[in-house]
């Protein structure tokens, strides 16, 4: 096979220029691969290596890309940075090498022309693009950027009524445009504009809540309430109050009215009808008789029994009479009457005793410590010859606090 020697070139205009970062740069390019002799090269695939220098000859390539390409009737077609990006500032003069295969690289290098320095177009001088530059409806949504349109960009009157979405404009947005402390908007007809809040008949002073609603306000907005109590019988509407709204046994029994109920009747739940209705009380005690030792009883709504007392006294209870009086009752003057089982643990009071009454014999076995008596109480009068003995008292029952000055002799 005869040896490549000579290269053919022809470079095309860019055909993609890329602005968003992913997206790679590239550039066509296409040629006439022929023999030393001057004949195309025969048809078939061929490994190209393109390179990229910024010196003409000799140096090292900023850029290369290894393709192999179908080569019919000596023309090959490549698209430069198809496999490597071209991420090249383009803002200097670069060649072009082309090697086919292990041959050599092809010379001369080729001079890039202007069509791929518009890759440079990827970056914008600030400012560069003005209004003359840009075609009519050029700048759609998609081209413009979140919150780029600020406020110095609109030009006056910009902002129709049709660009403002129904419903969005807030109070915050409204300027003050002149008004003064509780004035309004109001529409004269043609336009809108600040006034006074008068009302039909003239400025509302003064909001008093009366009638059942309490509240008062002599300036902006005044809140009304319904006070307590304030909602009367004629307020409420028929069948408006329902079993939700009556608290948990709150009625009482002068809520409920008669309901035609006679004398002794009750009031009984009819499942035919879904209501109460009056009703005799067939299931209730129709008669009370009064029995042995009682008087009384009846059939009306209320029957009273009494105890029907013997003898001419005047006691309103009935004693038992099926055991042993004389041990729970006193015999009034009969000595030794008052037993131990008759008193009640700490019954017994300084009051209920009579002067003298409570002699050593009466006394238990260390029933009087030193608890029992009170100061000062035991004189020398009060202690019967030879009464106290040892058995009486119980263990330092007796101190000092219980002992009248000289009262132990």
């Amino acid at each position: 096979m005869k040896r490549v020697n000579y290269l053919c070139t022809v470079l095309l205009a860019c055909i993609a220029v890329a602005v968003a970062a992913s997206v790679p740069e590239t550039m066509s390019y296409q040629g006439v691969l022929k023999e030393s002799d001057g004949n195309v090269v025969a048809d078939g695939e061929y490994e190209l290596t393109f390179r990229i220098y910024d010196e003409e000859t000799g140096g090292t390539s900023v850029w290369d890309e290894a393709q192999v390409l179908m080569v019919e009737d000596g023309v090959l077609s490549a698209v430069l940075g198809s496999a490597v990006p071209l991420e090249l500032p383009f803002d200097t003069t670069y060649w072009l090498g082309v090697t086919v295969g292990q041959e050599e690289e092809l010379a001369p290098r080729i001079e890039l022309t202007a069509s791929a320095y518009s890759l440079n177009a990827r970056t914008v001088v600030d400012g560069a693009v003005t209004t003359e530059k840009l075609a009519d409806e050029a700048v759609d949504e998609f081209k413009i950027a979140e919150g780029a349109v600020t406020a110095p960009k609109l030009a006056e009157g910009a902002v129709t009524s049709l660009a403002i979405e129904d419903g969005t404009i807030e109070l915050a947005d409204l300027g003050p445009n002149g008004a003064a402390d509780w004035q309004i908007l109001k529409w004269d007809g043609t336009q809108w504009i600040v006034a006074d809040d008068y009302g039909v008949e003239g400025p509302i002073a003064v909001v008093y809540g009366e009638g059942g609603l309490e509240g008062y306000g002599d300036h902006g907005a005044v809140s009304l309430s319904i006070a307590d109590g304030g909602i009367g019988q004629s307020m409420i509407d028929v069948d408006a109050v329902t079993s939700v709204a009556i608290e948990d046994g709150t009625i009482e029994f002068d809520d409920i009215g008669q309901n035609s109920v006679a004398a002794g009747q009750i009031m009984k739940w009819s499942g035919g009808r879904g209501t109460w209705v009056a009703s005799e009380d067939s299931l209730g005690v129709a008669t009370v008789n009064a029995g042995a030792g009682l008087t009384g009883g009846g059939t009306g709504s209320e029957v009273t029994l009494s105890v029907d007392f013997a003898g001419t006294g005047t006691a309103t209870t009935v004693p038992h009479s099926d055991h042993d009086h004389d041990l729970d009752y006193v015999g009034e003057g009969e000595e030794d009457s008052i037993t131990s089982t008759m008193i009640g643990a700490r019954e017994v009071k300084s009051a209920d005793l009579d002067s003298l009454a409570v002699t050593s014999g009466k006394l238990a076995s260390a029933a009087v410590t030193k608890e029992k008596l009170a100061a000062a109480a035991v004189t020398s009068a009060k202690i019967d010859t030879s009464a106290v003995t040892t058995e009486k008292l119980g263990k330092e029952a007796v101190n000092a606090d219980k002992l009248q000055a000289s009262a132990v002799t």
